[in-house]
């Protein structure tokens, strides 16, 4: 491997400790046959699904974004494909993107998942059908998820993940997946929104 390259754990700018294949660029690093010498030592028979490089690699955009908004920018490159910075660090989405990371496996602690919450209010709570007849629109507070789930079916959930799913599967459906299915490239997403 290169040796701008790391495998195992590393100090990132914020403070936060990753565990992953990324070169300093942010790029995910193929580790393909790093992995299969790996397992001709050592096989796996079982076990739990391990986390890919791309999936760590948008797990320390978002935590990095999440922990210092301020100090984050976004551009799309000369290629088209979408940069962020986050606290002088470069990530190339668009790549991460590519490798297809897994958002079932996304982990955050209860502090960033609060600091999520905290952008959303911010920006404009969602708002989603409720369980009476007539509740249209209800906004999507704490209380409001509570009262629209007596079987309390929903409560292992952070209010933060309720507020994602709303967003995820109300009116920004269509917008989310043309970004991620496009891998977040400019020309892509401007053919898809009629730019």
């Amino acid at each position: 491997m290169e040796e701008d390259t790391f495998v195992g754990e590393r100090k990132l700018a914020d403070g936060t400790v990753a565990t992953s294949n990324v070169d300093d660029k942010g790029q995910v690093v193929d580790t393909k046959n790093l992995a299969l010498e790996e397992s001709k030592s050592f096989p796996l028979t079982q076990g739990p699904r391990m986390k890919s490089d791309a999936t760590l690699a948008l797990e320390q955009v978002v935590r990095g974004m999440l922990n210092n908004p301020a100090k984050t920018s976004c551009r799309y490159n000369e290629d088209h494909e979408l940069e962020i910075t986050i606290a002088g660090v470069e990530y190339n989405l668009t790549d991460i993107l590519m490798f297809q990371p897994d958002f079932e496996q996304l982990t955050f602690s209860d502090e960033e998942l609060s600091q999520y919450a905290a952008f959303i209010e911010g920006i404009g709570l969602p708002t989603f059908e409720g369980i009476g007849r007539n509740e249209k629109n209800v906004v999507a507070t704490e209380d409001n998820y509570a009262l629209n789930d007596p079987d309390q079916s929903l409560s292992h959930l952070h209010y933060a993940e309720k507020l994602a799913i709303t967003i995820y599967s109300g009116t920004e459906y269509r917008s989310i997946q043309n970004f991620l299915r496009r891998l977040g490239k400019e020309q892509n997403i401007n053919d898809a929104v009629g730019v």
